[in-house]
């Protein structure tokens, strides 16, 4: 009795462990999918920043750039991605 519900809930708790998964997995393929329609220096940015976790600071540095101006490419990308998932919507 007490291992078949033990079993019942660990499988439970799996499900909802594969569901999350999943939801997390396609919403990093569509983060990726706006990412890659990017112009190039725009996409090179926001993967530096956020999916490798670099400052501002060493980005600017590594495109010889001031960090305002990486701050302005990061927000005209995001703007951009956020455009083209409104157009996918409708």
């Amino acid at each position: 009795n007490y291992e078949e519900q033990a079993g019942r809930l660990n499988a439970e708790a799996a499900r909802e462990v594969a569901d999350e998964l999943f939801g997390l997995e396609q919403q990093q393929k569509k983060l990726l999918y706006y990412v890659s329609l990017l112009e190039k220096r725009q996409a090179n940015v926001i993967h530096l920043v956020y999916m490798e976790r670099l400052s501002t600071k060493t980005v600017a540095e590594r495109y010889s750039l001031t960090s305002r101006t990486i701050d302005r490419i990061k927000r005209e990308a995001i703007a951009e991605m956020y455009a083209c998932s409104d157009r996918n919507k409708r």
